[in-house]
């Protein structure tokens, strides 16, 4: 026993270092809802996001950060891994093996422009992991009105288990960015740039087999503050060159003191306007909020999709959360707190910590 104790505290000594040195950082997210208006209940649950981010600073020119997830997972049990109802020994209770949490992200980032000294900032990163180019310019709670149905030609894309590589370019106000699959077959152009209250995004994506074929997109977005008034006027345009499908929308958000209110709406080629949504909020005091969200798909036959109510509480870093959903006819789930969970209809509660 000492032998062990005197191993532990060996190992403990090695590993203190590196781990003072390791950046940690989070989301859980605990749901569950409850529809009354079926008989019996229907009721589920789901953990909307469970992830630990880990960033470690190799040197003073690169990081490796990894992040195990399994957002969206089902955590309800184990996988037979051959179907076959059996385990090795031929007894009946499967090949039983957990499939629920993944390496979401693992990548090098490389301060370029550090390394030789340039005059401008130039970071490069390599490996497995998703990017997006956009500033996620909407006002809404949700992203309704931005990127529903998701993902509405948003320039995105990866991770890819071929690996990939992303080059930014700062310069001035601007930066440009590039990014493409280690085999070549896909790739992301794009501008991102701030002046003052104004900043916004323009940006291509496509298959290199395809050039000329993909999708073209502009973000732009002003913030402004006018003593107790703040106000965000984001919109977009996006365009496939070669489906000739568009997408478009816009919003406006106004917060004054404790309350905020909130519209969005998105068209496309096929409808000119299609979901809208409106929120409205008040934090009467620190730490609680007070919601109601209105969603519309003014594409249906039945423009009213859902009215979410909601009641937000900080207990320090975490929140608890409490509501109810009205469904429309259509019984369309709609997008709670943020845009990780969705209802279609009754109440929902939830515990939810970022760190």
């Amino acid at each position: 026993m000492k032998k062990l104790a005197v191993l532990f505290i060996v190992l403990l000594a090695v590993a203190l270092p590196v781990l003072a040195e390791v950046d940690v950082k989070g989301e859980l997210w605990m749901f569950a809802s409850y529809d009354f208006a079926t008989d019996p209940v229907a009721a589920a649950s789901s953990f909307g996001k469970a992830e630990v981010n880990l960033n470690y600073k190799v040197d003073e020119f690169n990081t490796v950060k990894l992040e195990l997830d399994s957002e969206g997972a089902d955590w309800s049990g184990l996988t037979d891994i051959d179907n076959d109802g059996l385990n090795d020994d031929g007894d009946p209770i499967g090949d039983l093996v957990k499939r629920n949490v993944a390496i979401d992200d693992f990548r090098l980032i490389t301060d370029v422009g550090g390394v030789f000294k340039l005059p401008v900032k130039v970071t490069a990163t390599f490996g497995y992991f998703d990017t997006y180019f956009t500033d996620w310019s909407y006002v809404s709670m949700s992203g309704w009105e931005f990127y529903y149905d998701w993902p509405n030609k948003l320039a995105n894309d990866g991770p890819d288990s071929d690996g990939a590589w992303q080059l930014d370019v700062g310069v001035g106000p601007a930066t440009i960015h590039w990014w493409n699959d280690f085999l070549f077959d896909r790739m992301m152009f794009g501008v991102s740039a701030a002046a003052g209250p104004v900043s916004g995004w323009v940006t291509y994506q496509a298959a290199f087999s395809g050039f000329g074929d993909g999708d073209l997109g502009v973000e732009v977005k002003y913030s402004g503050e006018f003593g107790d008034l703040k106000l965000a006027v984001p919109a977009f345009f996006r365009y496939g060159l070669g489906d000739e499908a568009f997408t478009y929308g816009g919003g406006v958000g106004v917060d004054y003191k404790v309350f905020h209110l909130a519209a969005g709406l998105e068209g496309d080629d096929a409808d000119a306007l299609d979901n809208v949504v409106v929120d409205v909020s008040v934090a009467p005091m620190e730490g609680l909020k007070a919601a109601v969200s209105a969603y519309m798909d003014l594409a249906s036959t039945n423009a009213f999709t859902a009215l979410a109510i909601e009641v937000r509480k900080s207990l320090g870093a975490l929140n608890a959360i409490l509501g109810y959903v009205i469904g429309g006819e259509d019984n369309v789930a709609v997008p709670v707190y943020d845009d990780n969970y969705a209802v279609a209809n009754g109440l929902y509660a939830g515990l939810a910590i970022s760190y």
